[in-house]
């Protein structure tokens, strides 16, 4: 006889009198670390599982902040951290599929204003692969820390593709490219939107990439530790400048950085301009 109860992670009774055999975490990342003050909800609810004989913790989520994330941790509690390798249709090599960027020479590249000529280049030979040419029936997942892989998540073989144990616990990343539900050229177009929207970019690298968000977080320096930073500039500073500022210049493919220098009276020089490619 089987039972279902489906309930909110966010009361501390959901955790209580109910014994099972399998527990799932639905968008932990929404969950708060510490329900009603009675401590994580994933050591709480994996209590209702103390009592059966095959046990299962299973945890689910779109990831959410970086450092702060619930999946994030339940993800790093794990020594075996898994990602689904494809064969390229044309040389044959393994690869976990990437999103990359301008300065990549591999992950979903298009031509400019085009996003349905996007097609995924090869980071082995840099073949090009079209979304249907991608055979996932043959792919596995590979562990980047111990490369153990399994291909039905039930068997499970060593580095050395010797059959070994199930592992106590395992983590599983996959995002968007690989969904039979979407395109690739569908993909871009998020992309695309996502840098019109100064929260896009947040949205698109957890929803799509299935990676957490980082948030950029200025960091208060005591005197000390100011001092620990300084370091020689290599650029060529006139004798007279007694301070330097940087300020940095967003645009759409690239950010420019440029550091002045002040001498008394508020003469301005320009010590040096740096250019970093990329999306902002």
């Amino acid at each position: 006889m089987w039972g279902f109860w489906c309930l909110g992670g966010a009361a501390a009774k959901n955790y209580r009198e109910k014994s099972v055999d399998v527990v799932c975490y639905d968008e932990l990342s929404s969950f708060e670390p510490d329900v009603e003050k009675e401590g994580s909800p994933t050591l709480l609810g994996d209590k209702r599982i103390e009592g059966s004989v095959w046990p299962k913790s299973i945890r689910g989520s779109t990831p959410k902040i970086k450092g702060t994330c619930q999946i994030e941790k339940a993800a790093n509690e794990s020594a075996h951290f898994m990602r689904f390798y494809v064969p390229c249709p044309h040389c044959g090599e393994e690869q976990y599929l990437k999103f990359g960027d301008e300065s990549t020479p591999f992950g979903l590249k298009w031509e400019k204003d085009s996003p349905e000529s996007v097609f995924y280049l090869c980071e082995h030979h840099g073949c090009v692969i079209h979304q249907s040419e991608l055979d996932q029936s043959n792919g596995r997942w590979i562990c980047e820390n111990t490369g153990m892989w399994t291909r039905d998540g039930l068997t499970f073989f060593s580095a050395a593709d010797n059959e070994i144990p199930p592992p106590r616990s395992i983590t599983f990343h996959i995002w968007t490219a690989y969904s039979p539900f979407t395109t690739w050229v569908q993909i871009v177009y998020d992309w695309l939107d996502a840098l019109k929207d100064p929260n896009g970019l947040k949205t698109f690298v957890n929803t799509t990439l299935g990676e957490t968000w980082e948030e950029a977080v200025g960091e208060k320096l005591d005197h000390q530790v100011l001092m620990d930073k300084v370091v020689h500039y290599t650029a060529a500073v006139p004798a007279r400048v007694v301070y330097l500022t940087a300020g940095i210049d967003s645009q759409r493919n690239r950010f420019e950085m440029y550091v002045w220098g002040w001498a008394p009276g508020e003469e301005a020089f320009l010590v040096d301009k740096i250019i970093i490619m990329g999306a902002s």
